[in-house]
């Protein structure tokens, strides 16, 4: 049946925050010069490795509010992207699913493979999308035509608008004492134009903070704030290496034979045309 699997309609919009985290205005030179930096420093990261944990509060499906908590491993080279993560939907009464998800992205070909853990069955969701096509459809969000900093959680910097940046302050992360800056940008009203409802008080996504490296540039950790404090969504990278030597075979994928790939292309385009509708409207909402 050629259906969007669910998972894929709460996981995909994620990237979103990442890519769209930033209106533009004019801010302290700086700033400006800070945020520049860190993306001139990023650039250099040409392959990457590391654990990394998420979790999302506030998601809703039919059976009411779900918690969505993560952990996996992303691997980049050049412009290849592996992540695969454990997936586990805590629903309100006590249900729980257990995924187990890939994503591989390569000659700009996004794949995902899902399969529950719970089951005996060898049944999986296999999906791809053709990311030419949404930067055909949508080239004023792609700078360069670079699909892989918009998939890539550590590339958050390179999305940063520095004109519409604040530096909060400084932080030591971890076992390895990584010195980072904290910035904040204010996010697009991406809950509402996704229809992403969030558990709080007042739904609106307020500001996206990220901790970002200030020797590389990398995003070691993004939060998105609602306008009462409440944090809803956390990805924090844990034991991150940068150019680490990676074998080119980690990125190969080749579907199993006889399965069902489901083009997720026109789905991710209309999700991206609705988001820029939502954002248009919230621009002009006083």
């Amino acid at each position: 049946m050629n259906r969007i699997h669910p998972f894929t309609r709460f996981f995909f919009p994620l990237f979103l925050f990442f890519v769209f985290a930033s209106p533009c205005n004019s801010a302290q030179q700086q700033v400006y010069s800070l945020v520049k930096s860190l993306q001139e420093k990023f650039s250099h990261a040409k392959s990457l490795e590391g654990d990394f944990s998420l979790t999302l509060h506030g998601l809703q499906n039919a059976s009411g509010p779900v918690l969505l908590k993560a952990n996996g491993r992303v691997f980049v080279l050049d412009t290849n992207l592996r992540m695969e993560t454990i997936m586990h939907s805590i629903f309100k009464n006590g249900k729980q699913i257990n995924m187990h998800v890939l994503f591989l992205f390569k000659d700009n070909t996004l794949w995902e493979k899902a399969k529950m853990l719970s089951s005996d069955s060898e049944n999986f969701f296999l999906g791809k999308m053709d990311a030419n096509a949404l930067m055909q459809a949508f080239p004023q969000l792609f700078h360069g035509n670079n699909f892989l900093d918009f998939l890539n959680p550590a590339a958050g910097v390179t999305q940063l608008n520095p004109e519409k940046t604040n530096i909060l302050g400084e932080a030591v992360l971890g076992v390895d004492k990584t010195k980072t800056v904290l910035l904040e940008s204010p996010p697009w009203l991406l809950s509402q134009a996704l229809n992403f409802p969030i558990q709080t008080d007042n739904p609106t996504i307020a500001s996206i903070h990220m901790w970002v490296g200030t020797e590389n540039g990398i995003s070691y950790q993004t939060t998105l704030v609602d306008k009462n404090g409440k944090t809803w969504m956390r990805f924090v990278f844990t034991r991150l290496r940068v150019n680490p030597r990676l074998s080119p075979g980690l990125f190969l994928f080749s579907p199993p034979k006889d399965a069902q790939v489901i083009d997720l292309t026109p789905f991710m385009i209309e999700l991206f045309r609705k988001t820029l509708q939502g954002m248009e409207k919230g621009a002009k909402t006083p």
